[in-house]
């Protein structure tokens, strides 16, 4: 989502969270150089592409499981093709 989107009622306010809350978001926000805002709206959009990410994670890993197979297959093969020709 871009700043330029254009959607009626793109606003969202948060009532009743604590001023503790509220200090430690202002403090992120400092160490990080952007304002309170620009804090939120990242978390925001990070928490809602999150499942994609994982998801994505989870077809990275069962490739990698699925690759290490074909690798000691391969690796395997290839010992055995190395003794043949030792004894050839």
């Amino acid at each position: 989502m871009s700043g330029d989107d254009n959607i009626a009622g793109n606003e969202i306010r948060i009532r009743g969270l604590s001023l503790k809350v509220i200090q430690q978001l202002d403090e992120e926000a400092a160490k990080r150089k952007i304002s309170r805002n620009q804090l939120l709206k990242s978390l925001i959009e990070s928490f809602v592409v999150m499942p994609e990410l994982q998801s994505l994670d989870e077809k990275y890993a069962s490739l990698v499981k699925k690759l290490m197979v074909v690798i000691e297959k391969n690796t395997e093969t290839l010992n055995r093709v190395t003794e043949n020709l030792k004894y050839n």
